[in-house]
């Protein structure tokens, strides 16, 4: 496989949110978690998480799939500033300089969650899911999804409209997906 290098900055501004979370969204996450299983299987590789904004729902969709336990490891939420500190190792001056909602923590939870749980990818999710713009001034529904493996490291941003529970199903998926894509990019190469 080769090397993603630090990924491109896209903004999705033209997502919308999901206006009412309910079986649809539901239905499609556990499709793409079903994939992302199958693809880490093909792969023989294992997957750990940390989470922020979407508090427990990535580790949640993955975990829906029967057999889950053959790649995903597990994952932190770790909300608050303090907690990406004292659970991850996330740097304090990171944090002060940067903000608890930024594409470098996303990148160092990443980075840290993979380490602790020695998994071949780890994903991170950190964000603002409103209702109000954060501390830094970062508006209601961005979100940093930051993936880390022995070969790439990435963080995508994007900027979900709706409330805070669609905003938190819209990070859950953009993070399977940035996963999924990486995934499905290194059997491509491989073939």
């Amino acid at each position: 496989m080769g090397r993603l290098g630090p990924g491109p900055l896209v903004t999705d501004r033209n997502s919308p949110g999901t206006g009412g979370v309910g079986r649809a969204m539901e239905s499609a996450l556990d499709e793409l978690a079903q994939q992302v299983g199958e693809r880490l299987r093909q792969c023989g590789a294992t997957l750990s998480s940390a989470e922020s904004v979407t508090g427990g729902a990535l580790g949640a969709t993955l975990a829906s799939v029967a057999g889950a336990s053959d790649y995903y490891l597990g994952g932190v939420v770790a909300y608050s500033a303090r907690m990406k500190e004292e659970l991850l190792g996330v740097a304090p001056e990171l944090l002060r300089q940067h903000g608890p909602v930024s594409r470098a923590v996303a990148a160092a939870m990443a980075q840290r969650m993979r380490l602790v749980s020695r998994a071949d990818y780890s994903l991170s999710v950190t964000g603002n899911a409103g209702p109000t713009a954060d501390v830094g001034g970062r508006p209601v529904g961005v979100v940093y999804v930051g993936l880390c493996s022995c070969e790439a490291e990435q963080v995508v941003e994007h900027l979900f409209a709706g409330d805070r529970r669609s905003v938190q199903c819209a990070a859950v998926r953009a993070a399977l997906l940035v996963l999924l894509d990486h995934l499905s990019m290194g059997l491509r190469e491989s073939l």
